[in-house]
């Protein structure tokens, strides 16, 4: 099977850290949120992948993945140019699609490997044309939600002011190639933009669609308190791993990650799940955790820090406490006692 992975958009709700990258390479546990997408499908038997990039970085991510072989799957590059929404974006891969089955993956979605494996073995496009994965959700008007008659699926609304029901569509669909005649023929929504959902309504009032209720995983990345939830779910399934120099005693290593050249001194509390990047410095009385993620070459000195996203190169010196926050690449903290709730974008300096 094909997937077309969507992973264009400006992500002006992740600014600021969107100003220096595209917002799927934002990482959750220290990766990318998008080398999550990619080793879950191909995990799930997808043997093809393309991206629809654009945006404001959109060759980050060639740049990142190339072309696949580190992952053991061919990776194609499709740039959508002017964004003109998400079943645009899908139309812009119709060739690479063919005439194969394939799935739509928003980029920046994480979805429980299992749920990818399931809708991969189960739909069938020899009687189906789609697959929807379902969730129940507790804000509807929110998402593109399902509507039942006699519990046969009828139609799909788009954030609806009174929803039919509590089940979504899930960040992932699987299509044959005649959802593009659907998109071809809807029209333009109040925000100026072939909207998907739009697309998948017009095939499920046409031909049978194929759909489950899902429990497990599923989180949009796309503000910074989604990052920081993504984070922490991610470090609670991450497995333990010390290459650097970390002088805690053997029960209290279990659910840290550390990487290489990283030193973490005896003064040091780590309260796991913690994932320490490679040539990470940790001195004085600092307490790291639970659910933080420090990227690679921070600098942290006396700091308690807990519940947050360190990106790289940040360089903290303070003796207060950091909670629920996102640090970015190369921002400087200096001495405070307070205890501070910060988003704080790359290049910065903070005396607080």
């Amino acid at each position: 099977m094909k997937a077309i992975i969507l992973a264009g958009g400006s992500g002006t709700r992740l600014q600021p850290f969107t100003h220096t990258t595209q917002k799927q390479l934002l990482p959750v546990a220290n990766r990318p949120v998008l080398e999550y997408v990619v080793e879950n499908l191909q995990s799930a038997g997808v043997e093809k992948i393309a991206f629809v990039i654009g945006g404001d970085h959109p060759q980050k991510i060639q740049d990142h993945f190339g072309s696949g072989d580190k992952f053991n799957i061919e990776i194609t590059y499709i740039n959508q140019g002017e964004p003109h929404g998400l079943a645009d974006a899908v139309r812009c891969a119709q060739d690479f699609v063919g005439t194969d089955p394939f799935l739509v993956y928003f980029g920046d979605t994480l979805i429980a490997p299992d749920i990818i494996q399931t809708v991969v073995n189960e739909f069938d496009p020899s009687g189906f044309s789609g697959y929807l994965p379902l969730q129940n959700v507790s804000e509807p008007s929110r998402f593109g939600i399902v509507e039942f008659e006699d519990e046969r699926l009828v139609q799909v609304h788009e954030k609806p002011a009174d929803p039919p029901s509590t089940l979504a569509y899930m960040g992932m669909v699987a299509f044959t190639p005649s959802v593009f005649e659907h998109i071809n023929k809807i029209s333009e929504s109040d925000r100026g933009e072939l909207e998907l959902t739009d697309a998948i309504d017009s095939l499920v009032q046409n031909e049978s669609v194929q759909w489950k209720s899902f429990q497990g995983m599923w989180v949009d990345v796309g503000t910074p308190p989604d990052l920081i939830k993504a984070n922490k779910i991610m470090l609670e399934k991450m497995k333990t791993s010390i290459d650097g120099e970390v002088n805690l005693k053997e029960k209290n290593k279990q659910g840290i990650r550390v990487g290489k050249n990283s030193i973490v001194n005896d003064n040091v509390d780590i309260i796991a799940p913690v994932s320490i990047g490679r040539n990470v410095s940790i001195s004085g009385n600092a307490t790291i955790g639970p659910y933080v993620a420090v990227g690679d070459g921070c600098r942290i000195n006396n700091a308690n820090i807990k519940q947050s996203v360190l990106l790289n190169d940040a360089d903290i010196d303070y003796s207060g406490t950091i909670k629920e926050s996102i640090i970015g690449s190369e921002v400087v903290i200096e001495e405070s006692d307070n205890q501070r709730r910060l988003i704080v974008g790359s290049d910065s300096t903070l005396t607080i």
